[in-house]
């Protein structure tokens, strides 16, 4: 039976860790996306819960990694910082360089009814231009700056 639920077994007890198609494959190495968005909402400014973690590749194949997250309304001015500590953090703990990180206001993120990060959904939206950007690293563009989007 194929669910696409990632798994072992360990001292008799099962343990679920994740789901295939979330998965995030960069240089042919899997990281799950819920350990990438812990670390990243560990950072000061960030929104706990309010992260998603993908790769820029939708098929499956090997991608860049890409962070998309909400950032508090009172750390905007300070959003260049919040971006470079989830960027450090990212490499420090997970090993990672992300290629894109993205702050988006506050209450955007897209979840299910439930409260679930819709991955696909966010990767969708920021890459279709539909998130409401406040700032984002790019690292293969460079930094851009869109505060204005935040204000208005």
């Amino acid at each position: 039976l194929r669910t696409g639920d990632l798994a072992f077994f360990e001292d008799d007890y099962l343990y679920i860790c994740g789901r295939q198609k979330d998965l995030v494959i960069v240089n042919g190495v899997n990281y799950y996306p819920q350990d990438i968005e812990n670390v990243a909402q560990e950072v000061l400014g960030v929104r706990p819960g309010c992260v998603a973690a993908f790769s820029s590749d939708d098929t499956g194949a090997d991608g860049d990694l890409e962070v998309i997250f909400e950032i508090r309304s009172d750390s905007v001015r300070d959003v260049v910082d919040v971006v470079d500590s989830i960027k450090m953090k990212t490499i420090e703990v997970i090993g990672i360089v992300p290629t894109r990180v993205v702050a988006i206001k506050e209450r955007t993120i897209l979840k299910t009814t439930s409260g679930k990060i819709q991955r696909k959904a966010n990767r969708r939206a920021l890459h279709d231009g539909s998130h409401n950007i406040i700032y984002e690293y790019d690292s293969n563009d460079g930094s851009k700056s869109n505060l204005f989007s935040f204000f208005t």
